[in-house]
């Protein structure tokens, strides 16, 4: 079981594709979960100022401002009663729904709204492609998987309703607890989905990267006839660690899995497995040293997601620290 309680399912307005609020409901009724369907209405996009009286050609006059507060309340009420139809059939179904517009910049009304109500799962459909931007995933997507506190679950725009093939991307070390921690959790979600879905799991390990890249200069300084068995006797450990360890839980083979370690860095690997396999979701973490505040996505896990073209579930270690703070509310 995956253990989410209180899942977020963003859908945003005019958009057909409801992929994610079809998934959502799915995991809320499996785990008996409340599902909240929300939105973000966005503020006005320009500031509201007087015109430059010192010369001509300044700021407009907008005397409408003072109507923005009723504007506003407008959007809100309006976006509301279409998330509310939203969730009529859902309710009807027996899921244990909520509808909550919020207002912002929308990842940080997102993130606000996890911190504030303390939901364990982000759920969207990834933005519409654009010109500039070659990857699946937009600007709001790409800043929840960086900064949000919980996992985020980004659907690729008309993907399968149930994934067949999934890959949990991990990063297995052998005595080192707190990084295993989080590959733990990514198989641990990818084997419960994969269950749910009737799915195989593929655990993948990509033996490259800035890890190997350490190793090599270590080797670099040890004597030749040692140098490959030491090479040798460390891949041999991951691989039955990873077998041993993080797949023992899973010896009775169900849900279907098979392991696919590969050499090369991570970064090329993983996003090519997931073509070749035609992997539908790939559940993966993001790394940060411990206690980091403000944490941006390594180089690694940043490379994979713009080069993805499947569903990513992006997993935060535990002590993963958010960097955005709710508003602090006035006193009287």
């Amino acid at each position: 079981m995956d253990g989410f309680r209180k899942i977020l399912v963003v859908c945003r307005e005019n958009d057909s594709d409801n992929g994610a609020l079809q998934r959502a409901a799915l995991r809320a009724r499996k785990n008996g979960a409340l599902l909240t369907i929300a939105d973000v209405v966005q503020p006005f996009p320009h500031p509201i100022d007087q015109p430059d009286k010192e010369g001509g050609g300044g700021a407009p006059d907008l005397s409408f401002a003072a109507d923005l507060a009723d504007i506003r309340k407008s959007l809100i009420d309006r976006r509301s009663r279409e998330l509310t139809a939203l969730a009529a059939p859902l309710k009807d179904g027996g899921v244990n729904v909520a509808v909550e517009v919020l207002f912002g910049v929308p990842f940080l009304a997102i993130i606000e709204e996890v911190l504030r109500n303390g939901h364990d799962l982000v759920m969207l459909t990834a933005e519409r492609a654009t010109r500039l931007r070659a990857s699946l995933f937009g600007i709001t997507s790409m800043q929840l998987m960086r900064k949000c506190p919980c996992p985020v679950w980004v659907f690729r725009r008309g993907g399968r309703k149930k994934h067949s093939i999934i890959i949990a991307a991990v990063n297995p070390v052998p005595y080192d607890e707190e990084r295993n921690a989080l590959n733990v959790r990514i198989i641990e979600l990818a084997m419960s989905l994969a269950a749910t879905d009737g799915a195989e799991v593929i655990v993948a390990h990509a033996w490259g990267g800035v890890d190997a890249a350490i190793e090599r200069k270590w080797l670099s300084w040890t004597p030749p006839d040692k140098a490959e068995e030491f090479n040798r006797q460390m891949k041999h450990m991951r691989e039955v660690f990873l077998k041993e360890r993080l797949l023992g839980p899973y010896e009775d083979g169900a849900p279907s899995y098979r392991i696919a370690i590969r050499e090369g860095d991570p970064r090329d690997v993983i996003p090519k497995l997931a073509r070749d396999k035609g992997a539908d979701l790939i559940v993966m973490g993001t790394v940060c040293r411990s206690g980091v505040t403000g944490f941006f996505m390594g180089n690694t896990a940043e490379s994979i997601l713009e080069r993805a073209r499947c569903s990513v579930l992006t997993v935060k270690p535990e002590d993963f620290r958010c960097p955005v703070e709710l508003p602090q509310r006035a006193t009287a």
